[in-house]
């Protein structure tokens, strides 16, 4: 059977009973009469109805993915895709210190989208959410006259007035970052140099798994921001979506701060080098300026750092770091080996900058953005 044959809403249907038996959707109200965390209806009506639990605030966050330009499917699976596309939100309610909620879903399939591709981005996304404690309470289906799209909009859930800013940095506060930088730009790079093709075994192949799966299959740092939170000692955070100078950038411009690096402290794997190496590139490029990471940058208390390190490795075992500090001057430093500070750029991935295709090269599907998000 295909997706003509099944239809819309044959394939609702279908999307509704793989979200169920993974978890990621409630039955309207489940065992024992209660909804599940504020769903009074879910989907199956014109529109999902929320109940927002006393002395608790709604975040909102959207970001989708659209094939060719996020995302190659040559490069990836469909679960691939479903995956990012629903961690890349979660990674934005992390970052506000908000517990997930619910999410709505729209997919757009182009005439030559098969069963199998949908299944595979519905056990993507419905894995995740279920991992998450998310429930996916709805949705749209279209046709796409392009290639295909994803869309996810996602609610999280925060005591009211807690949710963490990225206005609440001051002078003195140390900058920690979650796990380590760069993998993911380092991934996307690999997967540009083979052209869609992995080549299999041998030494590149085992350094550029672990940073091929930073990019494809990126991990939102939900408990380690709820872990932090707790504590009480975080001021400010954002999520390093577009490099750790660019969204540093961000934090500090909403805080009316500047900031200092210390290079010789930044978590960085060891494949990345490896990887560098082979590629013959700066690995402190993807570093500062690559993307994607999609770990925490927080601007914590002095006195805090240690409590909120702690915290997040005894919830979760992932490593947290001291990079730098918050300073009053406006700008950003990064400190060098030699103990020197330079300037540090503030770039990083912009979404409507231009590229080479705009400027009318010719380039595979993918490149020009990048970002495969």
């Amino acid at each position: 059977m295909d997706l003509r044959e099944l239809g819309e809403f044959g394939l609702i249907a279908r999307i509704t009973a793989r979200l169920e038996r993974a978890g990621a959707r409630p039955r309207g109200l489940l065992a024992g009469g209660e909804a599940r965390r504020g769903v009074v209806v879910g989907s199956g009506d014109d529109a999902a109805v929320l109940e927002v639990p006393a002395g608790q605030q709604v975040v909102a966050t959207c970001d989708g993915l659209v094939e060719g330009v996020h995302f190659r499917l040559d490069w990836c699976s469909p679960r691939d895709v479903g995956h990012k596309a629903l961690a890349v939100n979660l990674s934005d309610l992390a970052a506000m210190g908000a517990e997930p909620w619910v999410a709505v879903v729209s997919l757009f399939l182009p005439g030559e989208a098969t069963l199998a591709t949908v299944d595979g981005l519905v056990d993507g996304l419905g894995a995740l959410a279920a991992a998450a404690g998310l429930a996916v309470v709805g949705g749209n289906i279209s046709a796409s006259s392009g290639g295909l799209a994803l869309d996810v909009t996602a609610l999280g859930l925060v005591d009211a007035g807690r949710a963490t800013l990225r206005s609440g940095a001051r002078p003195g506060d140390l900058l920690l970052v979650t796990g380590e930088l760069g993998a993911a730009a380092a991934g996307l790079q690999l997967l540009e140099a083979w052209g869609g093709t992995r080549p299999a075994g041998g030494l590149l192949d085992a350094v550029a798994e672990s940073l091929v799966q930073a990019q494809l299959t990126p991990v939102p740092r939900v408990r380690e921001a709820l872990a932090a939170a707790a504590t009480g000692a975080v001021r400010a955070a954002i999520d390093l979506s577009d490099g750790l100078a660019a969204d540093l950038g961000h934090l500090t411009e909403a805080s009316g701060v500047g900031a200092v690096v210390r290079q010789d402290d930044l978590p960085v794997p060891e494949a990345l080098w490896r990887a560098a190496d082979l590629l013959s590139v700066d690995a402190m490029d993807w570093v500062l300026h690559g993307g994607e990471d999609y770990q925490l940058l927080l601007a914590v208390e002095p006195g805090g750092a240690g409590r909120g390190m702690k915290a997040v490795g005894d919830a979760t075992g992932t490593p947290v770091t001291v990079i730098g500090r918050v300073v009053e001057r406006p700008g950003l430093w990064l400190e060098t080996e030699e103990g020197r500070l330079r300037n540090l750029a503030r770039r990083g991935h912009d979404h409507l900058a231009p590229t080479a295709r705009d400027a009318g090269e010719s380039r595979a599907p993918g490149e020009g953005d990048r970002r495969l998000q």
